[in-house]
């Protein structure tokens, strides 16, 4: 059963014109992947698009939607293999549309749905995901039912996933050049994403996640100083920098902000600080004594406590040796760990980040620990160490680094 694509709402922008073109796009991407995928049961478009709160900036050229297209296919089993590897014409339709990040389609087998991990992309999906073509009901199989199912080790994902979006996007030339406008909007709207994620970890630390960008900044706002009175003194920007990042993501313009990378600098330190309250309150949690618990108090500890609390995982030690395998053509070096491969390259990326200073200073203590925390899994970084100057040092770890989180299972 297809839908007719025009009744549905994708902004929160009251503008008929925006809405046709995003309706029209949508409509070209669904029929390409209807096309080329077999026996399809449904298909959905998720995200802020699919929940009616798309981000999408007007300019005199034309319209710009600013974040990605999200589609999942949903096929039966056996007659077709998952969507994502065959589905061709996306980059030029994505050029078309001048999009800015990547269409992304995921699949799945029917069949699966009801042992899907209780991460926040399935609770998205089925509270938030707008029904394309096929059977709506399909998601109900989902084994999840509230913002409070979802794992608390979801977001540790979310927090470094955001802080690898702004370490990809940020030149340390930045602090001594002036940067393009396509440089300085990357910038705004990695910083704004990371942000978010902030105020989204804490709220899923809380029970109180919600599907819609909206309804989180409402429930964060309100119960920002009752559930997280600490934070007051922690990072007492974050109730407002959440507020803005969320007016910025519905309604965006890009000159709400004045200095991009200062903001990166912001998002960054929201992050971090996020991160070391999210580890305290996971071991905060756990089982073990008072009196024998050890806390993270200082931002330079959170990686030695991190993987401290990290435990190996096979899964997670076969995608790496296989993707290692692929590229590297070697074993070399990848034994087990004590921690996982994926936490060790979390860690890695957090010393970088706080390695690099607002004042062009790199900390050569905290960049040596990024290379020493990714050469367990990749020992070529310990050549890097070598380097003297500092700047192009951190390049390099940041490209070894990255190199690493391609490899991981996040």
């Amino acid at each position: 059963m297809k839908r007719n694509l025009s009744d549905f709402r994708y902004t929160m922008r009251n503008c008929a014109r925006v809405e046709s073109v995003i309706s029209s796009q949508v409509m070209e991407v669904s029929k390409t992947i209807l096309t080329q995928v077999r026996d399809v049961v449904s298909l959905f478009l998720l995200g802020g698009y699919g929940r009616g709160e798309g981000s999408v900036i007007i300019r005199p050229e034309g319209i710009v939607p600013l974040g990605d297209y999200d589609f999942l296919v949903i096929s039966n089993f056996p007659h077709t293999a998952p969507p994502e590897a065959y589905v061709s014409g996306l980059e030029s339709l994505q050029r078309e549309f001048r999009l800015q990040y990547p269409i992304g389609v995921d699949g799945i087998w029917k069949f699966r749905l009801p042992f899907v991990d209780k991460r926040i992309y399935w609770y998205e999906a089925k509270f938030g995901g707008k029904i394309l073509f096929g059977d709506e009901r399909v998601l109900n199989l989902i084994p999840i039912y509230s913002g409070k199912d979802i794992a608390l080790n979801e977001v540790f994902s979310l927090i470094f996933n955001r802080l690898t979006g702004m370490l990809k996007r940020f030149n340390p030339n930045f602090l001594d050049c002036n940067i393009t406008e396509k440089q300085r909007e990357h910038l705004i709207f990695q910083s704004v994403k990371g942000i978010l994620a902030c105020g989204e970890s804490l709220l899923l630390f809380n029970g109180k996640y919600h599907f819609s960008y909206q309804k989180r900044c409402e429930i964060f706002c309100k119960s920002f100083q009752t559930d997280f009175g600490k934070w007051m003194l922690i990072d007492p920007s974050l109730k407002k920098d959440y507020a803005k990042a969320t007016h910025f993501k519905l309604e965006p313009a890009f000159d709400m902000y004045d200095d991009a990378v200062k903001l990166w600098f912001k998002a960054k330190e929201h992050l971090l600080h996020t991160a070391a309250f999210s580890l305290n309150t996971t071991m905060l949690r756990s089982n073990v004594p008072t009196k024998k618990l050890k806390i993270c108090e200082k931002l330079e500890d959170f990686p030695v406590f991190f993987q401290h609390r990290s435990k190996p995982q096979v899964l997670d030690f076969l995608i790496f040796n296989r993707r290692a395998l692929k590229h590297l053509k070697s074993f070399n070096g990848f034994l087990p760990k004590r921690s996982s491969f994926s936490d060790i390259v979390r860690a890695s990326l957090f010393y970088l980040a706080l390695a690099l200073h607002e004042n062009g200073d790199v900390d050569q203590e905290l960049l040596d620990g990024a290379l020493f925390a990714v050469s367990k899994i990749i020992p070529a970084a310990k050549k890097i160490a070598m380097e003297k100057d500092l700047i192009r040092k951190w390049q390099k770890a940041r490209n070894i680094i990255f190199y690493a989180w391609t490899l991981c299972r996040h």
